[in-house]
């Protein structure tokens, strides 16, 4: 069973919903406390699950959905919602690359790229005073 197709709504719906359940139970299970870092020495280079051990349509999936909201940021003025799916994607990414395996087939990917293309123009659309949100406190925003 494909995670997303081309067209399919149903199986966009389950994407989420999947990538929502991977994250909680991860982030619990790696105890990630998103407000430090975590001592070097504490992390084992195999704490995440391997991606052998996923479905093979995430890493695509996650990438399609990485570029459509790259394009969304480029096009349509800041949208929480659409960055809150953004940060959760970087949130599985993350708990993908805390098994050190899974890390050089993911940093050969665009996910770095289309984070930072997306982190560039949402850090615009904030500073720039025609939008309004040029006195607004990044870390207040629904997304942190």
């Amino acid at each position: 069973m494909a995670i997303v197709s081309k067209s399919g709504k149903n199986e966009e719906e389950f994407f989420w919903q999947f990538v929502k359940g991977f994250v909680k139970i991860w982030e619990s299970q790696l105890r990630l406390n998103w407000s430090r870092l975590p001592d070097c020495l504490a992390v084992k280079h195999d704490s995440g699950p391997h991606l052998s051990r996923l479905p093979e349509e995430l890493l695509p999936a996650i990438g399609k959905f990485m570029y459509l909201a790259k394009e969304e940021t480029d096009k349509i003025s800041l949208n929480p919602k659409s960055l809150k799916k953004v940060e959760l994607l970087v949130r599985c990414l993350i708990v993908i690359c805390r098994n050190f395996d899974n890390i050089p087939l993911i940093a050969s990917c665009d996910f770095v790229n289309q984070s930072v293309g997306i982190t560039a123009t949402v850090v615009h659309q904030v500073c720039t005073p025609q939008r309004g949100y040029c006195n607004v406190d990044i870390f207040d925003m629904p997304w942190f």
